[in-house]
């Protein structure tokens, strides 16, 4: 049940992200910096959960993120108990899912470098 539940909350995150994205003409994907020191890359991992690329190649706002992982969060009460309604609740559950995101940026900027060294590829 509770995988049921990550999966449509994540199918319904990925939706309204990509609808947004594609709508202000923001690129989701995430661009490495791998020349940089461990805390400039850190940095890129982090600043990149609320910074994103346009088309054109500008910086700006991830829109689609934060529409996404908040929007989810407000879908997913139509089936949370009614003690996980709040808008508290939902606020800090779509803050979390922000800071989840972060977290997977830093595996995203740092584990091609760890699998390299680690397993010799």
């Amino acid at each position: 049940m509770r995988y049921g539940h990550r999966m449509a909350n994540r199918g319904v995150e990925s939706a309204i992200g990509f609808g947004v994205a594609a709508a202000l003409r923001q690129d989701p994907r995430y661009f490495r910096k791998p020349n940089a020191g461990i805390k400039a890359r850190m940095g890129n991992a982090f600043s990149q959960a609320v910074v994103t690329h346009t088309d054109s190649g500008a910086k700006t706002f991830a829109a689609w993120r934060v529409a996404g992982s908040y929007g989810a969060q407000f879908v997913s009460n139509a089936w949370r108990p009614e003690s996980e309604r709040g808008v508290g609740d939902t606020m800090v559950r779509g803050t979390l899912s922000i800071g989840y995101d972060a977290t997977a940026n830093l595996f995203k900027e740092f584990w091609p470098d760890i699998k390299r060294r680690v397993f010799k590829k």
